[in-house]
């Protein structure tokens, strides 16, 4: 038996429309463009509250070759979009510029764990593996 593809609209809040890569753009374009552009990227099932993690990227301003270097790998800004069973939009949360790793989650039941080790997070341990907790909680 195969499966069906549902189609579903979850839109973050804080992505106001997309730019397009000019593919023939020089190194420089496209590295500015991997830096600054928003972007949707992991999705992330969370079995025990049985709720989906959309991890969102609003497009921010570079200005400096620093900045583009740092931000194609490093988000600035990020926010994670909450999904119910039927990928309705439940909830939304922009977290902390330069504190976090949004490539580096994992969860458990308690709630979706988040990496600290940003390397501009002033509480950074570079000895150590650290993470927040971050508990889905009902607001209603």
């Amino acid at each position: 038996m195969q499966a069906g593809l549902t189609a579903a609209f979850s839109k973050s809040k804080y992505i106001n429309g997309f730019q397009s890569i000019d593919v023939f753009g020089s190194r420089e374009q496209h590295y500015k463009y991997y830096a600054s552009a928003a972007n949707y990227k992991s999705i992330l099932y969370d079995k025990f509250k049985n709720v989906y993690y959309r991890f969102c990227y609003p497009e921010i301003e570079v200005s400096s070759e620093e900045e583009i270097m740092k931000y194609r790998f490093l988000p600035k800004l990020f926010s994670i979009l909450i999904l119910d069973s039927e990928l309705n939009v439940i909830g939304e949360t922009l977290f902390d510029k330069d504190k976090f790793l949004s490539d580096n989650a994992f969860i458990t039941e308690e709630g979706i764990y988040l990496s600290k080790n940003h390397p501009d997070n002033p509480e950074l341990k570079e000895d150590y593996l650290s993470f927040a907790l971050f508990e889905l909680i009902d607001i209603d």
